[in-house]
């Protein structure tokens, strides 16, 4: 378990890296790009390798640099919720969704997910529901 005094809560809008990724010295980069023929030349030789995992590693390795990582696929997840139009609804949702998790039924990564689609949508709503009132009060302004 983690401990409590290595958590930071971060403020809104503050990383918790903030120099980001450490950065490569430009003559490593360089020396980097003088083998890599080399270094993929050899790549190519160990798929022929008679250990079929070592053949596989170097297999992957190939393809990873020339199509990129296969995405992983998740499976789809049904959770029945109710229409969000107001307060309530949402609240409803919200306690599916956790319910949902609770029973095993789906994953907390897929829940934050879904929590996250719920929440854009209240904000689409409360800023339409504003515009609204803001449009009213400027008629009886008038």
């Amino acid at each position: 378990m983690a401990n409590k005094r290595n958590l930071k809560s971060w403020k809104p809008g503050q990383s918790g890296n903030p120099g980001g990724r450490p950065k490569v010295a430009p003559e490593v980069r360089e020396m980097a790009k003088q083998k890599s023929k080399e270094a993929f030349e050899r790549i190519c030789q160990i798929i022929a390798d008679d250990d079929s995992r070592v053949a596989l590693a170097a297999c992957n390795v190939v393809l990873e640099r020339a199509y990129g990582r296969p995405a992983t696929e998740r499976p789809t997840v049904s959770v029945d919720l109710p229409e969000i139009d107001n307060p309530e609804s949402l609240m409803q949702a919200m306690s599916k969704i956790l319910f949902a998790v609770g029973n095993g039924d789906i994953a907390p990564a897929d829940a934050r997910e879904v929590a996250s689609l719920i929440e854009t949508h209240r904000k689409i709503i409360e800023t339409t529901e504003l515009e609204q009132r803001v449009l009213a009060l400027e008629e009886k302004a008038k």
